[in-house]
C-alpha cells in the first residue's frame, strides 16, 4: 500500500486522483493533504513540528493525531507498518528568509530520503503548478526560472500559457511528456544541459538533494526559484529502470499514432 501527502485540498487532490487513474489503478493508493491537518500545509510547519520532536516522530502516527483534532478518522484503521512506501510532495515556497529556507529543506531532505523508512520528500518549484509549465514540444524555453518578485503572479503566468490547464485530463502520453522534460530539466539545472540523462545518472546524480544544493547555488541567491515539477521525476524512480525507456520512447513520441501504440501495450 503506498501513502501520499500533499498540501492542497484541491490542486494536488486533481493531480493525485489523475496519476492513479492512470498509473496506480491497480494498487492501493491511499492519499492525505496537509491543510486537512493542524500543520497549515506547508513544509515549513511540518518542518518545525519536527523539529521540536528531534525528528523521532513517524509520520503516519502524526497525522493521524491531528487529525483526530478535527473530528477526522480519515487514518484511523492505518499505521506506518500499513504503508509499503510514503512519499511527501511539498512546495518549495520561496517567499520566506533564506536561512529559514535552507535549514529546513537541507534537515527534511536527510530525513526523508527513503519511502521505505521514514519516507521520500519531493520538492516542487516553486509550487505544485509548475507541473503544467510547459508546451506539447517538449523543448528548453524562457520558463526555466521566476524571479522571486513575481511568484505571487506565478499561477495566473503559467495558466495563461500552458498546453495543459486542466490538471483532471492528463492522459498517460501526457505524464510521459511531462516525465522526459522533468528529467531534462532536472538534468539541466544539475548539469547545465537539457538533454535525457541515463537512467543510472539520474538515479545517483539527479535527486532531490541534488537538485536542491544546485538550485540555492545557481538561482536561490540570485533571487530566482527554478520552475520545476517532482511529480514526474517520482514517477520516472517510482517504475525505474524496467518501465524507464517505455516512458521515455512515449514521450519522444508524444502526439503520434506510435506513442497510443506503445500505451496499448
Amino acid at each position: 500500500m503506498i501513502l501520499c501527502v500533499y498540501e492542497g485540498e484541491k490542486t494536488e487532490k486533481q493531480i493525485f486522483d489523475n496519476l492513479r487513474k492512470n498509473f496506480f489503478s491497480d494498487k492501493d493508493f491511499v492519499q492525505v493533504d496537509m491543510v486537512g491537518t493542524a500543520f497549515c500545509g506547508c513544509i515549513y510547519d511540518l518542518y518545525k513540528k519536527l523539529k521540536t520532536l528531534d525528528f523521532d516522530a513517524d509520520i503516519v502516527q502524526l497525522l493521524k493525531e491531528h487529525l483526530s483534532k478535527k473530528n477526522c478518522a480519515f487514518l484511523d484503521d492505518y499505521k506506518r507498518d500499513s504503508f509499503s512506501e510514503v512519499y511527501l510532495f511539498f512546495d518549495f515556497d520561496p517567499q520566506r528568509k533564506t536561512s529559514e529556507i535552507e535549514a529546513a529543506i537541507t534537515e527534511m531532505l536527510e530525513v526523508f530520503n527513503d519511502e521505505t523508512g521514514a519516507g521520500k520528500l519531493y520538492i516542487n518549484y516553486p509550487m505544485v503548478e509548475s507541473l503544467k509549465d510547459l508546451k506539447k514540444i517538449n523543448q528548453c524555453c524562457d520558463s526555466c526560472f521566476v524571479s522571486l518578485s513575481d511568484i505571487k503572479e506565478y499561477k495566473y503566468v503559467v495558466s495563461q500559457r500552458s498546453d495543459f490547464s486542466d490538471f483532471r485530463k492528463y492522459n498517460k502520453e501526457d505524464w510521459c511528456h511531462f516525465c522526459l522534460h522533468a528529467a531534462k530539466k532536472a538534468n539541466c539545472i544539475v548539469n547545465g544541459i537539457y538533454e535525457e540523462p541515463s537512467f543510472s545518472d539520474f538515479i545517483s546524480k539527479l535527486g532531490q538533494a541534488d537538485i536542491f544544493e544546485k538550485h540555492k547555488i545557481k538561482f536561490y541567491q540570485n533571487e530566482e526559484s527554478i520552475i520545476l515539477n517532482s511529480i514526474p521525476l517520482f514517477l520516472l524512480e517510482y517504475f525505474g529502470l524496467g518501465k524507464w525507456r517505455d516512458l521515455i520512447n512515449i514521450s519522444k513520441c508524444y502526439g503520434t499514432n506510435k506513442a497510443k501504440e506503445c500505451i496499448k501495450n
